[in-house]
């Protein structure tokens, strides 16, 4: 894979987890790293997504009526479908 080096210090007993870790999945220490970073990433984006979610509601919480008429119309229009 063709990409930026970087340097990020660790102690040796993480590194010596990446390692054992990387050979017991038969890839590269690298690789181990990559994908851990990408996990974060995407664990943060899903958090932040999460947040903006509830920050939504909490400005503009759902009203109980407007539930219950919409409820009411996807009873009828799903009344005669098909599953």
């Amino acid at each position: 894979m063709a990409g930026t080096v970087i340097q990020v210090p660790i102690d040796h007993s993480l590194r010596a987890a990446l390692d054992r870790l990387a050979r017991e999945r038969g890839t590269s220490r690298a690789e181990i790293i990559r994908q851990a970073c990408l996990h974060y990433i995407r664990e943060q984006a899903e958090r932040s997504d999460e947040a903006r979610y509830i920050e939504g509601y909490r400005r503009q919480p759902e009203e109980p009526a407007l539930a219950d008429v919409q409820a009411g119309l996807a009873a009828a229009v799903l009344a005669d479908e098909r599953w």
